[in-house]
């Protein structure tokens, strides 16, 4: 059952394996060997956090303490990354990804992209260019964040597997197909087509290489390519031994603008606009975390303690309403999916109560999707976000939606 069951989470639809320009497909079944290796690759980091983790309680060293909790750290990221790869499959393989379709601002994207491997290119002093036709629509409708999250894994790769010459970004329309490509280039070690021919299967040999030797799960090609397909379009590869590679990224042109790059500006933006910066106001905000799970009841409570703030926890939503009913809070930490009573009903019920201030209203999962988005603010929640969220990170949503609320207050004062 357990094998049925991984086998549905992994397997992809068969198609006809191609090579050059060609789609790659992932075998439709997950053998044995294969299940094994997944085994493998969720139990080699639990490993490694216990034994560090039991290390660390024994000595008495602090440096070597130290160095045991950055290792946990490492493990500890690499299998959320695999859990969360998984699950990422898992709903591109079952028809659930679900697929935006909003405004995108081309330029943006594709410097957003840019920006984000830079650091690892110069790292390496291998320089990232953009290369964008002069007839490439300056907007089109499509899903932002899965099309960045594609493009960044390939330019990633790219960087990685390049020791000398340059990876290139190439965004140009199809005239034949109607479709708009986007093309990484490098001049890297490339690949047979034996090589090719198994890149986008999960747990494959080839693409595990490709990632794992450098720090991934080997399933970000695997992704890549389910979110293309989600799309409406393709990845097709085409790579030369001793030459390099290129990924095309093919998706449909819908257009919400004609218009054409020619001569554009860099991309202006201040976020959080209006907000200031700077740490939270340590002393004087209260905090409510609401988690029927012990273990992150503890670890928010450690985590927002740390950042200046008091902080009371509660394990269901019903304990949080009497807690609510007697104190006052600024901020409500709310899980989503409790026994008793999950958090967008436990926001509701918060929200219907008259006699309390309104705090501001968190939503806290381990999956966020554009459902329960919905569903959150629809409860009355100011943010919906995710468990794996870094505490600075938090500290800082909490600090700027604290702002963006004392802002409205007074400007209907």
């Amino acid at each position: 059952m357990l094998g049925n069951d991984v086998a549905r989470l992994v397997s992809g639809r068969a198609e006809p394996d191609r090579v050059e320009s060609g789609a790659v497909a992932p075998d439709t079944n997950l053998s044995l060997p294969d299940l094994g290796m997944l085994v493998h690759d969720l139990r080699t980091p639990l490993i490694a956090i216990l034994g560090f983790n039991q290390h660390q309680m024994i000595v008495d060293d602090a440096e070597t303490r130290a160095d045991c909790a950055r290792k946990i750290d490492i493990a500890g990221r690499y299998l959320l990354d695999l859990v969360n790869d998984i699950l990422t499959l898992s709903k591109a393989e079952s028809g659930k990804m679900e697929v935006r379709q909003v405004r995108v601002d081309s330029m943006r994207l594709l410097q957003d992209c840019i920006s984000v491997v830079s650091t690892m290119s110069r790292a390496k002093t291998v320089p990232v260019a953009l290369e964008v036709a002069p007839d490439f629509p300056a907007e089109f409708v499509g899903d932002p964040q899965k099309l960045r999250q594609v493009l960044i894994n390939l330019l990633s790769n790219a960087v990685k597997f390049t020791e000398r010459g340059v990876v290139t970004l190439r965004a140009r329309p199809d005239l034949l197909s109607g479709m708009i490509c986007f093309a990484v280039e490098d001049s890297g070690t490339g690949m047979t087509p034996d090589q090719v021919s198994g890149l986008f299967q999960p747990f494959h040999q080839c693409g595990r290489q490709v990632e794992r030797q450098n720090g991934g799960t080997g399933l970000g090609l695997a992704i890549s390519r389910s979110m293309a397909r989600a799309m409406g379009g393709e990845i097709t590869v085409s790579s030369t031994p001793g030459v390099g590679s290129q990924f095309c990224v093919n998706l449909p042109r819908s257009l919400r603008s004609a218009e054409a790059i020619a001569d554009y500006p860099a991309p202006h933006r201040v976020w959080p606009a209006n907000i200031p910066a700077g740490p939270p106001r340590a002393g004087q905000d209260n905090i409510l975390v609401v988690d029927d799970g012990a273990l992150m009841r503890d670890l928010f409570s450690a985590l927002l303690t740390r950042q200046g703030y008091r902080v009371r926890t509660a394990c269901s939503g019903s304990e949080a309403l009497q807690i609510i009913a007697r104190e006052r809070f600024d901020v409500v930490l709310l899980d989503q999916h409790m026994d008793d009573m999950d958090g967008p009903e436990t926001a509701q019920r918060i929200r219907k109560m008259e006699s309390v201030a309104q705090p501001l209203i968190i939503g806290l999962t381990a999956n966020v999707t554009d459902d329960n988005r919905a569903a959150a603010r629809a409860a009355g929640m100011d943010e919906y976000l995710c468990k794996t969220t870094a505490p600075a990170e938090l500290a800082r949503h909490l600090h700027n939606l604290q702002h963006q609320r004392q802002g409205a207050n007074g400007a209907t004062r």
